[in-house]
């Protein structure tokens, strides 16, 4: 899916002026998307994926912080860390962060490359 689409269904939730009010990479804290925002997002981008779209599938940072092989309450375990890394593709030198700060990677681009993964996991399954 292409970040364009993203954006688009964000200007029309928050009732901007166009997509073009949304960068790629800005942080849906920034552009002012809140949980409720974010559920609607969701569906919107459910629609136009065709794809069944839990938050949960589109952000699975929460799910894998209450999980206790991932996170223990407090720190990331190794294999936790290593998941994180790889779902955001962050580089071997960025240190463990706490789960809300990594709210700062929640961006139009991440969700459409994750979508795209999602598609492409449930249609080799």
């Amino acid at each position: 899916m292409d970040a364009l689409i993203v954006r688009s269904a964000i200007a029309e939730i928050l009732l901007l002026e166009g997509e073009h009010m949304v960068s790629d990479n800005e942080p849906f804290q920034q552009i002012g998307v809140t949980s409720l925002d974010f559920i609607d997002l969701c569906f919107a981008l459910q629609c136009k994926s065709g794809i069944d779209l839990d938050p949960k599938d589109l952000w699975p940072i929460v799910a894998m912080s209450t999980d206790p092989a991932l996170h223990d309450g407090k720190n990331w375990t190794h294999v936790g860390w290593a998941n994180v890394k790889g779902l955001l593709a962050l580089a071997d030198d960025v240190t463990p962060a706490d789960p809300a700060e990594l709210s700062r990677y929640l961006t139009p681009a991440f969700c459409a490359r994750r979508i795209e993964a999602l598609v492409s996991e449930r249609q080799n399954a």
